[in-house]
């Protein structure tokens, strides 16, 4: 009886150990159903103008570091430098950027680093991919790398604003 229950554990684990094995390849290699890959996206033009649009519509972050506030507001940004004392503490880091009590842990900071290279990144695939999708117009084809280009260049700048020299990938 001992031998029969070591031999059924030992047939249950070969046969899982090849159900398992032999449907792993086939499962990693498709896509995610929502998901969409660069050789199936870049393929039209509405496509590569739907991609440049979101980048526009991305260009300046919501929420904190919103375009409402953050970004359009240079006179209270002033009070973060040793040019202005601003007393409102919107982002609750304000009064300590210019004492330099700031660490690399503080969200406003943070977050607008992430963001600005998430909109490089993305002004960047424009200008890998674009040359495969299929523009009848080359002059609106070139049009579209250099609004690319232009957007980012402006987030090039908006980092170099808040944080001086900082590396220009290529």
């Amino acid at each position: 009886m001992n031998n029969y229950i070591k031999h059924t554990i030992l047939i249950g684990i070969l046969a899982v150990s090849v159900i398992l094995s032999s449907g792993c390849k086939k499962y990693l290699e498709r896509d995610a159903p929502t998901a969409t890959t660069d050789e199936l996206w870049w393929k039209s033009q509405d496509q590569l103008n739907n991609y440049l649009t979101a980048v526009y519509n991305n260009a300046l972050p919501s929420g904190a570091l919103g375009g409402t506030y953050w970004t359009n507001s240079r006179m209270q940004m002033e009070g973060i430098t040793d040019l202005a004392v601003h007393r409102g503490n919107f982002l609750q880091t304000w009064s300590d950027l210019p004492v330099d009590n700031v660490t690399n842990t503080d969200a406003g900071i943070t977050d607008l680093f992430r963001f600005q290279y998430a909109h490089i990144r993305d002004c960047t695939r424009i200008l890998e991919n674009y040359q495969k999708v299929y523009v009848a117009d080359t002059v609106l084809k070139k049009r579209f790398a250099a609004e690319a280009r232009a957007l980012r260049a402006f987030a090039y700048l908006q980092l170099f604003r808040f944080y001086g020299n900082i590396p220009l990938v290529k």
